[in-house]
């Protein structure tokens, strides 16, 4: 069958309700996004890139600003029953970060978009600071409760990683936002921040820890990504297409997409894995369904994560990445305390930013019944072959 013909794949499409609006593929998350809504109604979500925040996010606003409109035949259309809510709804990778002075303005201005989207009142909406503009906000709403939502919440910070003194200033001015962002979130009926890392949210961000971190919790470690049941249920059509142009059984197909691109967990007990949604997603798109590290390909590795790199990778014989690799493969334990508090990115333990960064993720613990170090390693193939690439290129 013709790739054309068969349903839409949401290719980069980080809109929930474009991706239903255009009918889409999409793999419910519902059932677990509702029983996010009842438990941590104020939350923390780390991920490597490209593995879904933002669509969850605009899930959660399009579930709580407009109901159940573009959840039909999905688990959450029958059990939600809740009213509207005016939400605040930030990207944060859309801040200008040349300087704090025009990271607060466009920060305001984020505010001020987000106000409008909500059909609140603006007339008279002074010319304000992102704080004031925050409190403009709320006022706005009324009696009504707000929902706050904020994707990238790290992005400012982690895009100045070369440039340590604005750095620190950007980081300072974030920190007073989100001071007065606790306040404004009391009485909200929910709030969630997604990110890359959570370095962020320890010092000078401890006025955010009324949030509760679920990144390394074993009920949400498929809120992003996709189970293997869930490749199989969603991209059915997709994976009978595969095997059929590859001349493979299914069950040959699937190891081999398992072999490059499974094995993400995020739990400590390992008891979940993962496919990244985009390598999946480009591959089932690829109309000669090629094996490429599509993940590896939209990004590239930090100065932070390449000086390690070249350290590690450097033996008495020269320079190998074959030695390092070995290394990786063999997995390296870290304790869960700094993953969970991990210090400025600068002078985080190297593995912990390989770990945010996606290139190395959980592969067991010390004990299953009170984990207190986590073994991490590499995922699949697809990471190894990218580690390889970056290391030979650095050599």
């Amino acid at each position: 069958m013709p790739l054309k013909s068969l349903p839409r794949l949401p290719i980069g499409e980080a809109s929930f309700e474009n991706l239903r609006i255009r009918r889409c593929l999409y793999c419910d998350k519902t059932a677990l996004i509702y029983q996010l809504t009842l438990d941590h109604p104020y939350c923390l979500l780390t991920r490597p890139r490209r593995f879904g925040k933002s669509l969850l996010l605009s899930t959660l606003y399009s579930l709580f600003k407009s109901g159940v409109t573009y959840f039909s035949d999905l688990y959450i259309e029958k059990v939600w029953d809740e009213p509207l809510y005016k939400v605040l709804n930030l990207d944060f990778s859309r801040l200008d970060t040349q300087s704090t002075e025009r990271l607060d303005q466009s920060l305001s201005g984020l505010i001020r978009e987000s106000a409008m989207e909500n059909a609140l009142d603006i007339s008279n909406w002074p010319i304000a600071s992102a704080k004031q503009a925050l409190i403009e906000f709320k006022i706005r709403c009324g009696k009504q409760r707000m929902v706050i939502l904020i994707d990238e919440y790290d992005a400012p910070i982690l895009a100045n990683q070369n440039h340590p003194q604005l750095q620190r200033q950007i980081t300072e001015r974030l920190a007073d936002f989100f001071n007065s962002l606790k306040g404004a979130a009391k009485g909200s009926r929910f709030v969630m921040l997604c990110g890359v890392t959570r370095n962020t949210l320890s010092n000078e961000y401890s006025s955010m820890n009324f949030l509760t971190d679920i990144s390394l919790e074993s009920e949400y470690a498929a809120l992003t990504g996709f189970t293997e049941k869930e490749l199989t249920k969603t991209f059915e059509p997709y994976l009978t297409a595969a095997c059929s142009y590859l001349k493979l059984s299914m069950s040959a197909l699937l190891a081999e997409i398992r072999t490059h691109y499974d094995g993400y967990a995020f739990d400590p007990l390992c008891s979940v894995k993962v496919y990244n949604n985009w390598s999946i997603l480009n591959f089932l798109n690829d109309k000669f369904f090629r094996f490429s590290n599509y993940w590896y390909e939209t990004g590239k590795i930090s100065s932070h994560v390449k000086q390690y790199l070249i350290e590690q990778s450097q033996t008495s014989e020269g320079t190998y990445f074959s030695v390092l690799m070995e290394k990786l493969a063999q997995g390296h334990y870290i304790s869960i305390t700094s993953l969970r508090s991990a210090p400025d990115f600068k002078r985080a333990c190297p593995l912990i930013s390989l770990f945010y960064t996606g290139y190395l993720t959980v592969q067991g613990t010390d004990n299953v019944h009170s984990p207190a170090q986590l073994c991490l390693g590499i995922p699949n193939l697809e990471i190894a072959s990218a580690l390889a690439v970056s290391i030979l290129r650095l050599s």
